[in-house]
């Protein structure tokens, strides 16, 4: 058995389709402004926008990056969705809140946490244990085709975006203030925490 889990194949195309047609403008804009640096006598401004035209192309390949596998997710443990850093810690009562930050070159793949987490809107609740994942973003794509299993692409997300977890706080966390989340691969909980249920 191979030790990663391999992201669909129509998944990724239909992803990187999506990064191709927003670089199609600032492709026609540099081809256009690099013709003029050619053609003008005093061909500065159009060089000058030229390269930014070709900046702006791959900006937008940074903010489309994903990994096409990961390690293979263990059973019973619940993982992180998005990328990003881990930016507050909040517990109050019987709730812990998780906050996470992704920056705009952070990887744009949404992986489902567990499997049998289902889609509530835009937020991912899973029963057990009891837990509700919220994203903020311009721009969250969701994949009706992808498969709701541990680790698998569910959805993706360009630009900045934040990731909010709540679950139990009697459930240990294994996130800190300051963790480097990587979707699919950072843990929230670890098999054998306690599945008490709250209410949301």
């Amino acid at each position: 058995m191979s030790p990663h889990l391999l992201t669909d194949g129509i998944i990724l195309r239909k992803i990187k389709r999506s990064q191709h047609r927003k670089q199609i403008l600032p492709l026609v804009l540099f081809a256009i402004f690099f013709w003029l640096s050619i053609m003008l006598n005093r061909p500065q401004v159009a060089q000058i926008l030229s390269i930014l035209a070709l900046i702006w192309y791959f900006r937008i390949a940074l903010g489309f990056r994903l990994h096409p596998k990961i390690p293979l997710p263990e059973p019973d443990t619940v993982y992180v969705p998005a990328n990003g850093k881990v930016t507050a810690l909040k517990t109050s009562g019987d709730l812990t809140q998780i906050t996470i930050h992704k920056k705009f070159s952070d990887r744009v793949d949404i992986r489902c946490p567990k499997t049998g987490a289902l889609w509530d809107s835009d937020d991912l609740v899973l029963n057990n244990p009891r837990m509700r994942i919220s994203f903020a973003g311009k721009h969250l794509i969701r994949l009706p085709e992808a498969k709701m299993r541990t680790g698998e692409v569910i959805a993706y997300m360009p630009g900045k975006a934040t990731c909010t977890i709540r679950l139990p706080a009697n459930i240990p966390c294994a996130l800190k203030v300051g963790s480097i989340c990587e979707s699919g691969e950072s843990r929230i909980t670890l098999p054998g925490n306690s599945m008490d249920i709250i209410d949301n």
